[in-house]
């Protein structure tokens, strides 16, 4: 009689709820599990419900790469570095309580502050926190190993007829909103980022970078003015904005 580990039907059963629950709010492709783990189980597209007469019409909006877990113990990524440095949608974690038929979303957007500070980085363990926990140093290094934070955003349960369901979906779009701004700076080396759930500044640790970032946005502020006063949009308040476009050409 062939055997069957229970840890793979226990990581089973956690991604069949996570799937139900993913589906209430979002459609949901899947990687072939033939191939090697990438590294995400399922790719999601948020949708928003219209209702048009007798019917609604499901359009889609943010999307978000999730990999499931059946606890939350800290694990490796070593080996899907470069698929998560080069992933263009926001990536989170969802840990499974079959308990409580609920999901446990964590963020991984440190990942992108990280990579900017450690592009060539190999060996990274993913900690999932609670977002008090991550006012300091949300990552580090110890023995080759880089520690990245992941902090909780929300859980969500099975029911979407819930009182709070439809304000924990549109929280996680807004997280999305927000980190997929994050990445396209980074894509922009604009390297000053925000956090999803305070709104709080995320710097990297090159300084240059940060300058660099700060000059280039200055001069797209700088840019953008010049344009609104030569076609006179600003009636109000000339002189002050004058003012401000001369001292950014200053700068």
């Amino acid at each position: 009689m062939k055997k069957h580990l229970a840890s793979f039907r226990t990581g089973w059963q956690s991604e069949n709820l996570a799937r139900y629950i993913l589906s209430n709010f979002s459609f949901i492709a899947q990687p072939s599990t033939v191939a090697d783990d990438i590294g995400s189980d399922f790719f999601c597209t948020i949708f928003d419900k219209i209702p048009n007469g007798n019917q609604n019409y499901l359009v889609p909006k943010e999307s978000f790469a999730i990999q499931i877990k059946s606890d939350k113990e800290s694990f490796s990524v070593e080996g899907k570095t470069e698929y998560l440095q080069s992933l263009s949608i926001p990536f989170f974690v969802g840990v499974i309580n079959k308990q409580k038929q609920e999901l446990d979303v964590y963020s991984g957007e440190y990942l992108i502050p990280f990579f900017v500070d450690n592009p060539t980085a190999a060996k990274i363990e993913i900690s999932l926190c609670e977002t008090a926990d991550c006012n300091d140093f949300p990552y580090s290094e110890e023995s080759d190993v880089f520690a990245v934070k992941f902090p909780r955003l929300l859980t969500i349960g099975s029911n979407p007829d819930s009182p709070d369901f439809k304000g924990k979906v549109n929280d996680i779009s807004k997280a999305c909103r927000i980190i997929s701004s994050n990445i396209t700076r980074r894509s922009n080396k604009e390297y000053i980022f925000y956090e999803s759930f305070s709104g709080n500044f995320i710097l990297v640790s090159n300084k240059q970078f940060i300058e660099e970032s700060l000059h280039n946005r200055l001069i797209k502020i700088r840019r953008e003015l010049s344009y609104i006063l030569k076609h006179q949009y600003i009636e109000s308040d000339l002189a002050k904005y004058l003012e401000i476009r001369d001292l950014l050409l200053k700068l």
